[in-house]
């Protein structure tokens, strides 16, 4: 996974240039952590999914969970999975930061 671009430096709460890269305002981080944790509800539930998903498969003779553990994608379908998660990740920076270059 290739990681997004660094968004421009902007000044910090007083107005000064950072002395370090900030891509939230302070009065962001609330929004932060609301963010986070919708995300994290978000992720559990997908895993509870998927495990209750190869335990159902399990039960009827499908063991994949060792397959999928195993599975490379191919080139094509490698390329969707890149672009999927970079459309992902563009439009949560886009929420976290609106505005900001991506």
């Amino acid at each position: 996974m290739s990681a997004a671009p660094a968004a421009p430096a902007r000044a910090n709460a007083t107005g000064a240039a950072p002395t370090r890269f900030e891509f939230l305002a302070p009065e962001q981080l609330d929004d932060l952590g609301r963010a986070v944790l919708t995300l994290a509800r978000e992720v559990w539930v997908l895993r509870d999914r998927q495990r209750i998903l190869e335990h159902v498969l399990a039960e009827r003779g499908v063991d994949v969970a060792d397959a999928i553990d195993r599975y490379q994608p191919g080139p094509e379908l490698q390329k969707r999975l890149d672009a999927e998660r970079a459309a992902f990740v563009k439009e949560l920076l886009g929420a976290l930061a609106p505005g900001t270059p991506l």
